[in-house]
């Protein structure tokens, strides 16, 4: 991460005080290029969305000097709010419209040099959390993946293994065992039916009946 965590806070730090217009700012420029996010946005809550832009900034700031972490944290953020086709669609937009908006309000103290520092800070938040957002459509996949199995039991085989690629290893073991379970409920069925029919067998036969058979076999 090739950023001066000292001049991007020093310059977040004059932010401070109007944090809340310029996240509003952000929005209304970002409607009236793109009014069909807006339609978007507004299904969900936008004053929560407004907060939670602001509080990822706070703490990416103050993350800076902890790459790792702040990584993890944005991961975890695009995993619970973003839809990664929307980040892939407006990312470069929302990051002009970002850094835009900064430029406007911090006005004689924005430079060339602050203009990239700030288009760096974007990348590293935008790369994560398309990562996070990405994880969670390849979590989607993988449940409407499972939802749709059809398993095939072979016929008493309780060691076959059952290959399904975008399955995590956990749910493969559970299905293998869910499998055996019910392959084994079944032989012991067939088991207790054959028995079943043998005793039955049995008591209809007369003593030489039972011999003659116990010698045959």
């Amino acid at each position: 991460m090739n950023i001066d965590i000292q001049i991007i806070r020093d310059s977040f730090e004059l932010t401070k005080p109007i944090g809340d217009q310029i996240i509003n700012r952000f929005y209304e420029n970002l409607f009236l290029e793109h009014p069909e996010l807006k339609e978007f946005l507004s299904r969900g809550d936008i004053q929560k969305q407004k907060e939670i832009l602001l509080n990822t900034l706070v703490t990416t700031i103050d993350n800076l000097d902890k790459p790792e972490s702040l990584s993890s944290f944005l991961i975890h953020l695009g995993e619970k709010h973003l839809n990664y086709n929307m980040i892939e669609m407006y990312n470069d937009f929302i990051g002009r419209n970002f850094i835009k908006t900064l430029s406007q309000f911090l006005g004689r103290y924005w430079s060339d040099e602050l203009n990239r520092q700030w288009n760096e800070v974007y990348k590293f938040i935008s790369l994560n959390l398309k990562k996070g957002a990405q994880n969670k459509m390849k979590n989607q996949k993988q449940d409407t993946s499972l939802s749709e199995i059809k398993i095939q039991i072979p016929e008493y085989l309780p060691d076959h293994k059952i290959e399904f690629p975008y399955l995590t290893n956990e749910i493969k073991n559970s299905l293998q065992q869910a499998v055996k379970t019910m392959v084994m409920k079944q032989i012991k069925s067939e088991v207790k039916k054959y028995i079943d029919e043998e005793i039955q067998a049995i008591n209809l036969m007369n003593p030489e009946e039972i011999l003659e058979k116990a010698f045959q076999e």
